[in-house]
């Protein structure tokens, strides 16, 4: 950017303005001794496989935990099912229609029925950085029983 040049933020403004200022490290980003393969670790020890155990020894841990939910949908439901409650802790979604003939309608936050966001045959959506906390609910207005997952992802503990 040229010197003139000045990133500003305008009120409407949809992020944050600390992501285009080039006059800082972006996102406090950390160095390079935290990332996921930081460290080697130290083996503490074998597990009943004799494959060892290590306690890592960089800074970054995952405190995401996932939930499996198996569906099976009934033939021409009357109104959507709720297969998870409300969740803010919420970080990522997946949803699988199994059937590889019939398309299924997830919404989120009320029952919408067959107004709900289309899921082909075969498809899978993943929601994870603009995962929404709200209710989720799935609806089959199909003449067939269709069989569907649904993988929340949640932050689990405390910490980063």
């Amino acid at each position: 950017m040229g010197f003139k040049t000045r990133f500003r933020a305008q009120p409407d403004q949809a992020y944050d303005a600390r992501i285009t200022d080039l006059g800082v490290r972006p996102f406090n980003a950390p160095g390079s001794n935290t990332g996921p393969g930081s460290g080697a670790g130290i083996v503490t020890g074998t597990d009943a496989l004799g494959a060892p155990i290590i306690q890592r020894t960089g800074q970054w841990v995952n405190r995401n935990v996932s939930n499996t939910t198996p569906l099976l949908l009934a033939a021409t439901m009357a109104a959507s099912v709720r297969v998870l409650p409300a969740n803010p802790q919420r970080t990522g979604l997946l949803i699988n229609n199994k059937d590889p003939t019939v398309t299924i309608q997830v919404s989120f936050g009320n029952d919408a029925g067959i107004l709900g966001i289309s899921v082909g045959p075969g498809v899978t959506i993943l929601l994870d950085f603009t995962t929404p906390g709200d209710s989720v609910y799935v609806f089959n207005g199909n003449a067939a029983t269709v069989q569907a997952v649904v993988t929340e992802i949640v932050r689990a503990g405390t910490g980063s």
